[in-house]
């Protein structure tokens, strides 16, 4: 009971466990309570006053971290958000002060809201928590700054907590010492009560999306009368396009439709190979994981008079056909997707005359710019076949590019009721049993017609409330929706916990093996299984579609607040046990790149960056190409930083940015006084003419493609009388452009 009474249930069920005390990244709102000097008479009364204020706290869900006091006054530091968050802490630590001033009139409250590093330091024989941010500053000098009896709140505190607060005057701003700006501060006067709202109806399981779902029947009405299309939903994180595009998927089951279901996430970002071969696949009869001869054969049967169907789709399929480089030609280089394009297109046309099919792809804002132009001629194949292509974007991403399926559909927020509905329903399926008469109330003006919020504050009301109890403040959900989903990843368990963090390092499907290994604790199989079914219950991970069990993150604002909360130290363990198994596993170089990224380690990305670059360029991903480039080149010098630099100025000219290469040359980009400009950039010299060569070709090719024939002339020209009778292929183009660019110029 004593060491209970010390420390907050979350350590101590760590510490029972035998488990380390990790620090963490974290939100959270630090108040700053200044009580009037103290006299040693007085000493004994005021323990009773500062046992007031540890209860309030304590009720409040907060921590009371340290009082400390002298001869200008007492000084107490109340923490709100570690180590267990809440969705509303602002709003929790600004009412208990409020209720504290009703107990204390002179006390003077500093409350702020922001980013700190809460962690358990010492050694080996003490420990003792610590919160370190700019934000606890900020509190303490606000506290500083209030007179007696007054609570002043920053602006982000204020931001969450204002619905359920009275104003005390206008705000103003306050020079505080350590922050480069002003701070905008509001002065509280107390606490404002809420209206409720009445209770909502019970729901069906689609809870509104009557216009959406009118245009899924329409698209499949037209692919069930040879006349298909394309449907892409957009919206914000949580607002639904997955679940109307398994609506769609499902509707399209009963009218015996082939359903083909792809999720872009199930898969490593930035290498689409495993997305075309669970979606071709599908198409095809296969599993994705088909060795090569299987695919080589499926696809002669789809596509007997495309001999050459292996060299086409190879790239995009990771089928690694090991084609013979040929020389550098940006217009091979544009040709060869649109070769797969015209393939993929009659794979699904092809598919498509014996029964109508549906393509759901999930998550394709995360799909490289070859990817999106197959999917984009996907959707204009399925317009002219019994084909419906269902496509979800996520707006986080930004608006649907132009090369993308471009019959978009903004799914709106849900209005009122529905979100009473979804609310009622989630009580139910979490075993709630009937729902309360206040739950509607409370969620409606929380979740803004967001169907992921609503469905987490749900979870949060049901973990904190009992029956026979009175309704929770209808300010316990005032936060926003990462602190709904923190609040909910908080209290799990802490070997839940660790699951979950595991799964938001990776940020891809992992196995149970994996998981077990990558577990701070030695695990069995068994054990992850039992885990990951209980977070799937709680609808925080899912399982991956596939032949083996893999599990994920089920949505990306659970990721995203699961990693940034883990400190770098854990990360850093993560990042290092991950690029050691996929190594071990012979894994994809960009996979691999994609964990050494975060470790900063000089010696693994000069290892992984070219491989990931390289790797890249063979599935026809400049962009990709591009990034681990960048990366790589504040990591060698003299010949290898060359070799790099010319290596981005061909990735640049094959995708089409020939403006960028020449201004790369740091030449002018028309052709006026261009005379001799190209020849002064790249003279040869006497050193190896191998990279001279490259370098003429890349700015000749980039010149012509700009339009700048004097210039194409004279580099062709040079190039040619650099190589001749050493580098046949480079003589060869050299001499094409040189005839070209005379052609044009009617010479």
């Amino acid at each position: 009971p004593a060491v209970d009474a010390l420390l907050p249930a979350a350590l101590l069920e760590r510490l029972h466990r035998g488990r380390a005390l990790e620090g963490s990244h974290r939100t959270v709102t630090v108040a700053f309570v200044r009580y009037p000097p103290v006299d040693p008479g007085g000493l004994r009364p005021f323990l009773d006053r500062v046992a007031t204020l540890v209860d309030l706290v304590l009720a409040s869900g907060g921590e009371v971290v340290q009082v400390s006091g002298g001869d200008k006054g007492v000084l107490a530091m109340v923490v709100l958000g570690a180590p267990v968050a809440h969705s509303d802490d602002p709003a929790r630590a600004a009412h208990a002060m409020v209720e504290l001033r009703r107990h204390e009139p002179q006390v003077a409250v500093g409350i702020a809201t922001g980013p700190v590093f809460a962690a358990v330091l010492g050694s080996t024989t003490r420990v003792f928590p610590t919160h370190t941010g700019l934000v606890v500053n900020v509190a303490a000098r606000l506290a500083q700054h209030a007179e007696a009896g007054r609570i002043l709140a920053d602006d982000r505190t204020w931001e969450v907590a204002a619905p359920r607060l009275r104003a005390q005057g206008r705000p103003r701003r306050l020079a505080v010492k350590g922050c480069d700006a002003p701070v905008l501060v509001h002065p509280v006067a107390g606490r404002r009560r809420a209206r409720s709202h009445p209770a909502a109806e019970p729901l069906p399981l689609l809870v509104g999306r009557r216009s959406e779902v009118a245009r899924v029947e329409q698209l499949l009405d037209g692919a069930a009368g040879g006349r298909g299309g394309v449907l892409t939903l957009q919206g914000p994180a949580g607002i639904g396009t997955s679940r109307v595009a398994r609506e769609a998927l499902d509707r399209a089951r009963t009218r015996g439709f082939v359903p083909v279901h792809v999720d872009v996430a199930d898969h490593p970002r930035g290498r689409a190979a495993g997305v075309w071969r669970d979606l071709l696949g599908g198409l095809l009869g296969i599993r994705g994981g088909s060795a090569r001869s299987v695919w080589i054969e499926a696809l002669a049967r789809a596509l007997p008079d495309l001999p050459d169907h292996a060299a086409v789709l190879g790239p995009v399929l990771g089928l690694g056909a090991g084609a013979t480089p040929r020389p550098l030609d940006p217009e091979a280089g544009q040709l060869a997707p649109e070769l797969a394009q015209t393939a993929v297109g009659r794979v699904l046309v092809r598919r498509s005359r014996r029964r109508p099919v549906v393509v759901v792809v999930e998550h394709a804002d995360r799909l490289d710019e070859v990817s999106v132009g197959l999917l984009h001629e996907l959707g204009a194949s399925a317009g002219r076949c019994a084909a419906a292509l269902v496509v979800t974007w996520g707006s986080e991403e930004g608006p649907v590019p132009s090369a993308a399926p471009t019959d978009v559909v903004t799914l709106a927020p849900l209005d009122p009721d529905e979100t009473g509905l979804l609310a009622e329903e989630a009580w139910r399926r979490a075993g709630g049993g009937t729902p309360p008469a206040w739950l509607a109330g409370i969620v409606v003006p929380h979740a803004g017609g967001n169907p992921l919020v609503a469905q987490a504050s749900v979870h949060a009301l049901l973990g904190r409330w009992r029956p026979g109890e009175p309704p929770p403040a209808s300010v316990v959900l005032a936060g926003p929706v990462a602190g709904v989903v923190a609040s909910q990843v908080d209290r799990l368990p802490v070997h839940a916990h660790e699951l979950l963090t595991v799964l938001a390092v990776a940020g891809r499907p992992c196995g149970l093996r994996l998981l077990a290994d990558l577990l701070p604790a030695a695990r069995d199989v068994a054990d992850v299984r039992l885990l990951a079914t209980r977070l799937s219950a709680d609808r925080l991970v899912t399982s991956a579609d596939g032949p083996d069990e893999t599990y994920r993150i089920g949505h990306d604002l659970v990721r995203r607040v699961v990693h940034d909360a883990t400190s770098h130290a854990e990360r850093e363990r993560l990042h290092r046990a991950l690029v050691d198994r996929l190594v071990a596993a012979d894994a994809d170089p960009v996979e691999v790149a994609e964990h050494v990224e975060p470790l900063a380690d000089p010696v693994l990305g000069r290892r992984w960056y070219p491989l990931a670059a390289r790797a890249a360029r063979d599935g026809w991903d400049p962009t990709g190409a591009l990034r681990w480039l960048e990366r790589l080149r504040p990591l060698v010098h003299g010949p290898a930083l060359d070799r790099v630099e010319l290596e981005v100025l061909e990735v640049l000219l094959v995708a089409g940015r020939a403006n960028e290469v020449l201004e790369r040359f740091d030449l002018p980009v028309d052709d006026k006084g261009a005379a001799g400009a190209g020849a002064g950039a790249v003279a040869p010299g006497t050193g190896d003419r191998g990279p001279v060569g490259r370098r003429l070709l890349v700015l000749a090719e980039a010149s012509y493609a700009c339009g700048q024939l004097h210039r194409t002339e004279q580099v062709a020209a040079e190039l040619m009388r650099l190589v001749d009778g050493t580098d046949e292929a480079r003589y060869q183009r050299a001499g094409e452009l040189l005839v070209l660019a005379r052609c044009h110029q009617g010479d």
